[in-house]
């Protein structure tokens, strides 16, 4: 089932003016600013369309398509490495939610 949803997100990147000649980071570096921001729009744009037809979590990657290109566009990669440490607060914040949970059964316990 799940390759029918993947077959069925296929976005067609060959009507974006940037993204379809996207392959490598080096590729951004042939864009300037502005460009950047277009390339920004149509990534959003794939990352809304795909999510939307085989599902997912979509928040946390609008979230950093701009740092993504920036840090790809500023940087060496994939000479320059880039450690993205996102497991562990994710961890986190669950973990605190799960104790706002646990005060708030506790509180109705004791009532």
């Amino acid at each position: 089932m799940m390759m029918n949803k993947m077959k069925d997100a296929q976005y067609d990147i060959r009507d974006t003016k940037f993204l379809k000649d996207i392959n490598y980071p080096i590729d951004l570096k042939k864009l300037n600013l502005m460009d950047l921001r277009v390339l920004s729009d149509e990534l959003r744009e794939f990352l809304i369309d795909t999510i939307s037809k085989i599902g997912g979590h979509l928040g946390a990657s609008l979230g950093v398509c701009e740092l993504t290109l920036a840090l790809h566009y500023v940087y060496n990669t994939p000479s320059d490495k880039l450690i993205w440490d996102v497991e562990k607060n994710q961890k986190i914040k669950a973990k605190k939610q799960g104790q706002i949970k646990k005060k708030k059964t506790k509180k109705r316990l004791r009532k």
